[in-house]
């Protein structure tokens, strides 16, 4: 999923302070749970996270981009 959103996901200017592509070297601590969220072989995330880490934008906008785009 990191890879996809690499490629595909754009920040809006009215949601972000970086408009634009995004980017996961930004936040390098999202990869791991972006890309177990789109592993078939994982079953299940658990992760602890704190306020306003990109976790809106880069987790759950990007995982509904990403099936939307594979379904």
């Amino acid at each position: 999923m990191s890879e996809w959103a690499d490629r595909h996901r754009r920040l809006a200017r009215a949601n972000s302070a970086e408009p634009g592509t995004w980017r996961t070297s930004r936040v390098p601590f999202l990869r791991a749970i972006m890309d177990d969220l789109s592993d078939p072989d994982v079953e299940e995330v658990v992760f602890r996270k704190s306020a306003q880490i990109g976790y809106t934008d880069g987790v759950i906008g990007n995982c509904i981009g990403y099936y939307i785009d594979h379904e």
